[in-house]
């Protein structure tokens, strides 16, 4: 029994010193995956002491060289355009202007006048024409040429101190448009006052007064009733003449 318990105590230290000397030359042993910086400095020859003999050797705990991180670059999210908002431009509204009506005018209405508004005696200072209802007028007047220094007519005549007018026509009035009644010279012994066959216009004016146009010239004449209508301020100015 003795015998065999000193056996197993001799088989246990060997295998005890057979581990050491195996954990040892593992420690000592290169790694084949290190990097070649790593084993450089597992190789790499003992620093000298301070007297110069080359210090103990140190036992070296390799580290496993931890590769670098790499860092992936991560591209941004791409912002994606989203459909833009549609702007609906509402339409203007331009006022109108407010129109005022204007009130009615009223027209008056035209005075028409008859061929026997026309028919009467007419006069003026030197000149006178009657005319009848018929539209027939006879017109008189003076040519201030007395027959006794120039008989060739037409001149002006005394008889029984009455002065007789040397100038005569006939005028007939055929058409009467509102106030004014138109004719011709059927007849004349003085061309230049009353040319035969010429146009006469007659028209009536306020107050029994007319303008007589013929041959140029513009008469004005007044009627039988012209001094009671007319006012004072049209009878001061005398306008058939004194």
């Amino acid at each position: 029994m003795r015998a065999f318990l000193a056996t197993a105590l001799i088989l246990g230290g060997v295998l005890f010193l057979s581990a050491c000397t195996t954990e040892k030359e593992a420690e000592e042993e290169p790694d084949a995956t290190a990097t070649p910086g790593a084993t450089t400095a597992a190789t790499k020859t003992p620093t000298t002491g301070a007297a110069g003999s080359p210090a103990p050797p140190r036992d070296f705990v390799r580290r496993p060289v931890l590769p670098s991180p790499q860092l992936t670059a991560t591209a941004a999210p791409t912002q994606t355009a989203g459909p833009q908002p549609t702007v609906v431009l509402q339409p203007t509204v331009v006022s109108q202007p407010t129109v005022v009506s204007q009130p009615t005018e009223v027209s008056q209405p035209t005075v028409v006048s008859e061929l026997s508004d026309f028919a009467k005696d007419w006069w003026r200072h030197g000149f006178g024409m009657s005319i009848d209802a018929d539209g027939v007028g006879t017109a008189s007047w003076r040519v201030y040429k007395w027959c006794s220094d120039d008989p060739t007519p037409p001149c002006d005549a005394i008889v029984e101190n009455q002065i007789i007018s040397g100038g005569n026509a006939t005028l007939v009035f055929e058409r009467v448009d509102e106030s004014t009644a138109s004719g011709r010279v059927a007849s004349s012994n003085d061309e230049g006052m009353f040319p035969s066959g010429s146009e006469v216009l007659l028209t009536l004016l306020p107050y029994d007064m007319a303008t007589l146009r013929h041959g140029g010239y513009e008469t004005t004449l007044c009627g039988p009733d012209y001094a009671d209508l007319a006012p004072k301020s049209v009878l001061e100015t005398y306008p058939c003449g004194a």
